[in-house]
């Protein structure tokens, strides 16, 4: 009996990690955000200079950066409210 226990333990730690937990760190997940927000502000002040001066370029992508970041914290801030603050 000695040998099934030991094989029904090897079993249990076998087991797949589970699919519920984080999947990136926050660490660099807030690396990653800011490196896209901040290549996203510029590629959007480069495309708008197109029509606008630089000064209202760099304006228009800075309201982008912000915007990203708005909706970053509402869905971050939504997620602890929907599965509790544990």
């Amino acid at each position: 009996m000695g040998r099934r226990k030991e094989k029904k333990k090897e079993r249990q730690h076998d087991t797949p990690p589970s699919t519920s937990g984080p999947w990136l760190s926050q660490r660099s997940g807030l690396i990653g955000m800011t490196a896209l927000s901040l290549v996203l502000i510029g590629w959007t002040a480069w495309q708008i200079h197109e029509f606008k001066p630089w000064s209202e370029s760099i304006l228009w992508g800075l309201g982008f950066g912000v915007a990203i970041w708005l909706v970053f914290g509402l869905a971050y801030a939504f997620s602890r409210w929907a599965r509790g603050k544990s």
